[in-house]
């Protein structure tokens, strides 16, 4: 019942650290946390080893690289009545608790990669603050840290064409469920970025600055629905956001694995185009720079030959 296009690369995206290569592997560390709605579940965060090329951001010989699975920790049931529970009852405090223990591993000049994509989970990142301590913890968690978020897909909390309305074709819920469980969702975020914001002499700093977080983040930003909103609170909170496909290119190394190769092979859940830092562009575009011949596996393709070639 692969309904929608996020299911395909959710299945992806919940399993990024494998694809690492081991020698570009330092040290793994698996860590278990609370699941969406209570369950275990584990997440593995990964150490990288030196590398000349830094996809965080920051110059060789600056701080070292992390990597944290988390996408796998709210990775969207195959289920469609299990993945409506989770949006009807589920929480992202689980994803606040293991940023915590990977923050707390780092070196103040280390980069933490957190993998994100779509989840059936929707409280408007409430949860992950909530794991994290509240807001004050929360502030003193990632000051001076260099977060840098690996998304999936690039779709808002809210709006026409946001996480919330995905919902339906993510879950068995109905359109007015899913509509009313955005409608929360986004009143929640839009809390929390008000308090983040409101200057509090002697207790919370202003930190929501251009120095500090770039253009304002909003519940329709692009890029704030991962993790049912999770991402936006995190962009808040002064974390960068970036294509999850390119970033993670750059930590498997695949234009040094394409070049010892004489096809290269990807795969999708659902296309219909081909959007620019989409997984389809990234691997094409590596193809293409070394006139290799790809191809493209997928569930359901609609895209018009044209625009694949």
């Amino acid at each position: 019942r692969d309904r929608s296009p996020s299911r395909g690369l959710g299945d992806v995206y919940k399993r990024q650290s494998q694809a690492i290569a081991p020698e570009r592997i330092a040290s793994r560390e698996v860590i278990q946390a609370q699941g969406p709605l209570g369950q275990v579940r584990e997440v593995d965060l990964v150490r990288m080893a030196p590398s000349p090329s830094n996809p965080g951001g920051r110059r060789p010989g600056e701080g070292g690289t992390w990597f944290l699975d988390a996408a796998r920790l709210l990775a969207v049931p195959p289920d469609p009545d299990k993945a409506a529970q989770e949006a009807l009852r589920g929480s992202s405090h689980g994803l606040g608790q293991v940023i915590g223990v990977a923050v707390d591993r780092m070196a103040p000049s280390d980069t933490l990669l957190v993998g994100l994509s779509r989840a059936a989970v929707h409280d408007g990142g409430a949860g992950l603050l909530d794991g994290m301590g509240g807001l004050r913890a929360a502030l003193g968690l990632v000051a001076g840290r260099e977060l840098v978020l690996a998304l999936a897909d690039d779709a808002p909390l809210g709006g026409m064409n946001g996480a919330g309305q995905a919902l339906t074709a993510l879950s068995d819920l109905s359109a007015q469920q899913a509509q009313d469980l955005d409608r929360r969702a986004c009143a929640r975020a839009r809390r929390i970025l008000v308090e983040l914001a409101a200057p509090r002499v002697g207790a919370l700093p202003v930190i929501a600055t251009p120095e500090r977080t770039g253009p304002a983040v909003s519940v329709t930003a692009r890029g704030t629905g991962a993790a049912g909103g999770a991402a936006l609170v995190l962009r808040a909170l002064g974390a960068r956001a970036l294509p999850g496909p390119r970033l993670m290119a750059q930590l498997v190394d695949l234009a040094s694995a394409a070049r010892r190769a004489e096809l290269i092979i990807t795969t999708a859940g659902e296309v219909y185009d081909v959007l620019a830092d989409s997984l389809t562009a990234v691997v094409g575009s590596v193809a293409t720079e070394l006139a290799l011949p790809a191809v493209l596996v997928a569930g359901r393709a609609a895209v018009p030959r044209a625009e694949l070639a």
